[in-house]
């Protein structure tokens, strides 16, 4: 394999660790919203708004760089393009289900900011964009992992 192959390759892990930095950060606002009082847990409420949005937006991306990295692979290796966008193991077919997962979550969020606080359909929003987060967390560190053990297949 040549170096910019593995260049091209490892682009994709390392920005989806970074994107995974960013998400645990966005998790914590479970426990960081609860410090905030007034206008500043209002301004804290839109950044974390705008950020997810940026997530959601960054994730799409980093799942591009994975398809456009097999794809570039396959072509340096004279392979059929399309046939070896195929995902052919866990961590390849994981990847585009979290992203699907990870678009509910937001939309949760986004339907829950957007009702005033009437009482049990906000409550009950809110607790379906919550638990989506805590789904999402545990598959993206699973996710992750299976990504570190087929970089040793890849390289």
């Amino acid at each position: 394999m040549g170096v910019l192959s593995a260049i091209v390759l490892l682009l994709h892990p390392i920005f989806a660790s970074i994107l995974i930095a960013a998400m645990w950060w966005q998790y914590s606002w479970k426990n960081r919203n609860l410090e905030f009082k007034g206008q500043t847990r209002i301004e804290k409420f839109e950044q974390h708004q705008q950020f997810g949005e940026f997530l959601l937006k960054s994730g799409v991306v980093i799942v591009l760089i994975a398809f456009c990295a097999r794809a570039f692979d396959a072509y340096a290796k004279n392979e059929p393009i399309f046939v070896n966008l195929i995902p052919t193991n866990l961590h390849g077919f994981t990847g585009p289900i979290g992203l699907f997962l990870l678009y509910y979550m937001v939309r949760f969020g986004r339907k829950a900011a957007l009702m005033k606080e009437d009482g049990q359909s906000y409550t009950l929003t809110k607790k379906q964009h919550g638990r989506a987060a805590d789904l999402v967390m545990i598959l993206v560190f699973i996710h992750g992992f299976l990504g570190f053990l087929y970089i040793f297949e890849v390289l």
